[in-house]
């Protein structure tokens, strides 16, 4: 099963997954948490971290483009269009060379 499938799955549920540092998932509430989700959670944990992992570096790219964007004059469209290009891209690149322009412009 895909990760977001299974992150899916779990949000349906109400159920929160929070990565810890040392690798492992903290579920909230856990009263929510089935048996049946929490073998899939188990099963899957690495493909869930890294999804985790990804949502939060897009939603840092998407707050570090919106800083460079109101900075550079970017219309509400360029900027949507700037943001599904670098999320579907090399978000990495993409939020090193943005957090390298914000840097240089404070």
């Amino acid at each position: 099963m895909a990760s977001l499938d299974i992150l899916s799955k779990i949000h349906a549920a109400g159920i929160t997954l929070h990565p810890l540092p040392d690798g492992r998932l903290r579920a909230a509430p856990r009263d929510r948490l089935t048996d049946e989700l929490r073998a899939m959670i188990i099963e899957n944990r690495a493909e869930i971290l890294a999804a985790l992992d990804r949502q939060h570096r897009a939603q840092e790219l998407a707050v570090q483009l919106r800083l460079y964007a109101d900075r550079n004059g970017f219309s509400q469209e360029d900027f949507d269009e700037a943001l599904q290009v670098a999320v579907a891209s090399d978000l990495d690149g993409w939020l090193a060379y943005i957090n390298g322009a914000n840097e240089t412009r404070h």
